[in-house]
C-alpha cells in the first residue's frame, strides 16, 4: 500500500469515527430534547437541542458517505493491486502446485479477500476504537463508574470476542481449504472431462464423489457458521448487557451526581 492509499485510508478511519460519534451525539440530543419537551418550556429552551439533533442526523449521513466512498476506492485500489502482483508472479512458466481448479478458486476468493479485510474489518474496527475511546473520555467525565462499566463492555466485545472467533475462523479455514480445492477439482474433472467419463461409464461414480465433496465442504461451512452466529450472539448480549448497566448506574447515581462528585 502506497503513501497516497494510506492517507485515504486515514481519511477513511476518521470519516467512519465521526459518523459514530455523530450517531453518539443524535441518541444524547434527542433524547434530551424527548424529555426536556415533555415539561413543556418555551421553544426557546429547545432550540439549540433542536439545531444540534438536526446537526448530527445530517452530519452521521454525510460522514458515513463520505467513509463508504474513500473506503470502497482504497479497497478497490487494493484488490487492483493485488491481482497486478497475482498475475506478474504466474508470468514466468513454472508448474503449479496446487491444482488448475483450486488455483483459479484461490485467485478469486483470494484477491476478493483484500476487500473484505478493509471495508469489513480495518475500517470499522479503527472507527469503533476511536468512537469508544472518546464515549469512554465522556464517561469518565460524566460518571467513572459507568465508564469503567463501559471499558469492560468494550474489551470483551471488541477485543476478547474478535479474538476467539479470529482464532476460531483460522482452524476452520486450515479444514474448509482443503475441502473447497477437492470440491473444485472434482467440478472441474465433471466438466471438462464429462465426454471421457461417459464413454468408460464413470460418470455416476465422478458424479457421486463431487456430490460427497460438496456434502463435507457444506458441513464444515455449516459448523463455521454456527461458530460465527454465536460470537455475533455474544457481542450482542454483552452489549446490551452493558448498555443495561450504564442506564441503572446513571440512574442510580441520580441527576446531580456529577455536579456534586469532587475530583481527587
Amino acid at each position: 500500500m502506497n503513501r497516497r492509499m494510506g492517507t485515504r485510508l486515514v481519511w477513511a478511519v476518521l470519516a467512519g469515527s465521526a459518523a459514530d460519534l455523530a450517531g453518539l451525539g443524535l441518541i444524547a440530543a434527542a433524547a434530551w430534547l424527548i424529555t426536556r419537551a415533555a415539561e413543556q418550556p418555551p421553544l426557546a429552551a429547545l432550540s439549540v437541542a433542536i439545531v444540534a439533533t438536526r446537526a448530527f442526523a445530517t452530519g452521521k449521513g454525510v460522514f458515513r458517505y463520505a467513509e463508504r466512498l474513500t473506503g470502497h476506492d482504497v479497497a478497490l485500489r487494493a484488490q487492483a493491486g493485488t491481482r497486478e502482483q497475482l498475475y506478474e508472479a504466474l508470468i514466468p512458466p513454472q508448474r503449479p502446485r496446487h491444482g488448475g481448479a483450486d488455483l483459479l478458486s484461490r485467485m478469486v476468493d483470494d484477491t476478493e479477500a483484500v476487500q473484505d479485510l478493509l471495508v469489513r474489518c480495518l475500517l470499522p474496527a479503527a472507527a469503533a476504537a476511536m468512537a469508544g475511546l472518546a464515549a469512554v473520555v465522556i464517561g469518565l467525565t460524566i460518571l467513572p463508574v459507568a465508564a469503567l462499566v463501559l471499558v469492560a463492555g468494550l474489551l470483551v466485545a471488541g477485543v476478547a470476542l474478535p479474538a476467539g472467533t479470529a482464532a476460531a475462523a483460522r482452524r476452520w479455514s486450515a479444514r474448509i481449504a482443503p475441502a473447497r480445492a477437492a470440491l473444485a477439482g472434482r467440478v472441474a474433472d465433471l466438466v471438462h472431462g464429462s465426454a471421457d467419463l461417459a464413454a468408460y461409464g464413470a460418470d455416476d461414480e465422478a458424479l457421486a464423489k463431487a456430490l460427497a465433496a460438496d456434502e463435507a465442504l457444506a458441513a464444515l461451512e455449516r459448523r463455521q457458521a454456527r461458530v460465527h452466529a454465536a460470537a455475533l450472539a455474544g457481542g450482542t448480549l454483552v452489549q446490551g448487557l452493558t448498555v443495561a448497566a450504564v442506564v441503572l448506574l446513571a440512574q442510580g447515581a441520580g441527576p446531580g451526581r456529577s455536579a456534586r462528585r469532587s475530583w481527587p
